[in-house]
């Protein structure tokens, strides 16, 4: 348990859990460098499956034993780029190798890892130097989830690109 762990403040923090019978809490925060776990707005002890978006992914984890993107989450400031959180969700379970069958998952599940993350950052960080050359924006379904800084000037002075291009990613 995590008071076992040293953490003796530790405490679920959850409005549905007892409802459903089912807490699923964030047991452990990883510290990246330069960036503040407190940027996410995501806290030990809060229950993920309070939140829609973080519940259906990590249900949808466990029972295709598969990682799972999804966002944005409750935790988000609000549904603008700089302000949406994502995460990946990847299902942990007992025993050794994948369980071959849904029942099979759902019975040796014990938990996920997931990985938050401000898209904004993420997406702005992976053009490295050449930020300033690529016009990019990303959409999700419509939602827009990254906007390079150099297009985002550009568009605010009224620039209709000529030249773009759709792509579906699949992850």
């Amino acid at each position: 348990t995590a008071r076992a762990d040293g953490l003796s403040d530790y405490a679920i923090r959850s409005t549905g859990g007892e409802s459903r019978g089912e807490y699923l809490p964030l047991a452990f925060v990883r510290r990246v460098a330069g960036a503040a776990p407190e940027a996410l707005r995501l806290a030990l002890g809060d229950d993920l499956a309070d939140d829609p978006v973080a519940a259906e992914a990590m249900a949808r984890a466990a029972r295709t034993g598969r990682t799972v993107m999804a966002g944005p989450l409750r935790a988000s400031r609000s549904q603008a780029e700089a302000d949406q959180i994502w995460a990946v969700f990847v299902p942990v379970y007992g025993g050794a190798g994948l369980p071959g069958t849904e029942p099979e998952r759902q019975g040796a599940l014990i938990g996920h890892v997931v990985e938050a993350f401000n898209v904004m950052e993420t997406a702005g960080s992976t053009l490295g130097p050449d930020a300033s050359l690529i016009g990019m924006k990303v959409k999700d379904n419509g939602l827009a989830l990254f906007t390079c800084p150099e297009m985002a000037r550009e568009l605010a002075r009224g620039f209709q690109p000529t030249l773009t291009r759709d792509t579906t990613l699949r992850y």
